[in-house]
């Protein structure tokens, strides 16, 4: 589930509520947390992902990583002026 545009605290609100109404309806609920911050800035994609597949993730999830880690640019902005880097 993702809340495109909204704030941190309000995502979890709402992802909170929603875990609540699937528990009350005994509904089964998977939750996953990622924190980008610098995680794949330190280690060579193709090692990364090398690893991961001998761990056994599975290759729908492999690839979705590989999409995420592909052409990858950051943006700096400055008193409104922006560059990639």
């Amino acid at each position: 589930m993702v809340f495109t545009n909204k704030s941190t605290t309000t995502q979890l609100l709402e992802s909170s509520r929603e875990w609540n109404i699937a528990l009350s309806s005994r509904l089964p609920i998977d939750v996953i947390y990622l924190d980008y911050a610098k995680a794949f800035d330190s280690v060579f994609h193709t090692e990364l992902l090398a690893k991961l597949s001998c761990y056994g993730m599975n290759d729908q999830l492999l690839t979705w990583i590989r999409s995420f880690l592909t052409d990858r640019k950051q943006y700096v902005t400055v008193s409104s002026c922006s560059s990639p880097v």
